[in-house]
Formats: structure tokens, C-alpha cells, sequence
């Protein structure tokens, strides 16, 4: 630090020049931290340490989205198999109705087997939409973590 206290008509006997009368003082403080404690030392240490915390912050994230990626990708095919299969399922049920509705017009099945293959049939169409709409709400997912 460097600085000047210049005195110009008479001093109250304070300050650097307590003298009477005219005059001046040049004052000259020149600070080295010779022992700071390690307060340097801490804060590189410290600024270390947020840097580590930010890099591994990034892979844990990394990581994660590579999950919810493969989980996603996972569950989409898991979900189109079974689309795939209750589609399948369908013309089976409906086939089940049908020759269950004939037989009852020709008076070898009852009316509640005609009703259960008709909720088996219903039950099927059911269970595909519900798979569909499963899929694309997985496909939406998907598309969310996108490919890591």
C-alpha cells in the first residue's frame, strides 16, 4: 500500500505529523503474507474438491439417462410383443364367439358360454388397446431419454 498525508496549516497534534506548523508525511506499508495459515493452501484444496464433485455429478448423470435408456428401449420391446400377441389373440376370440353363438342356435351350447365367449372376445380387444396405448406412452419415453 502506498499512500501520502500531506499537512497544510497547523496540526491539531494528530496524525502522522503531530508536530506545529507545516508539513508532511509520506507513508510507505508494504504486506507480505509470510504464514497465511494454509488459508491458500485450503482454498485451491476446496476449489479441488468442487471441481472432483462436479465431474462425478456428471457421470452420475450420464449413467443414468444410459439406464432410463436402455430401461425404455427394454420396455418397448417387451410391450410390442405384447401387442404382437394379443393381436393374434383377437381373430382367435372372435372365431371362439362365433362358432359358441352357432352352436347355441342349434341348441348344444348354453347362453352363458356364448356370453363368456363373448366377454373373451371383448376382454381381448380390451387388452390390446390398453397394450397400445402402453406402448406409446413407452415410445414417448423413450424418445424423452433419446439414444445416450
Amino acid at each position: 500500500k502506498v499512500g501520502a498525508l500531506t499537512v497544510f496549516g497547523s496540526d491539531s497534534g494528530t496524525g502522522p505529523n503531530s508536530g506545529s506548523g507545516l508539513g508532511g508525511a509520506v507513508l510507505l506499508s508494504l504486506s507480505w503474507p509470510f504464514y497465511d495459515g494454509g488459508l491458500v493452501r485450503a482454498r485451491v484444496d476446496r476449489a479441488r474438491l468442487e471441481a472432483q464433485q462436479a465431474l462425478d455429478s456428471e457421470i452420475v448423470v450420464k449413467r443414468q439417462m444410459r439406464l432410463s435408456s436402455s430401461f425404455a428401449a427394454a420396455q418397448l420391446t417387451r410391450l410390442y410383443q405384447q401387442i404382437e400377441t394379443w393381436r393374434r389373440t383377437i381373430p382367435t376370440a372372435r372365431d371362439a364367439y362365433l362358432q359358441t353363438q352357432s352352436m347355441y342356435a342349434g341348441g348344444v351350447a348354453s347362453a352363458l358360454e356364448v356370453l363368456d365367449a363373448y366377454s373373451a372376445w371383448v376382454g381381448a380387444n380390451q387388452a390390446y388397446a390398453d397394450a397400445v396405448a402402453r406402448y406409446q406412452q413407452a415410445e414417448a419415453n423413450y424418445i424423452r431419454w433419446g439414444t445416450p
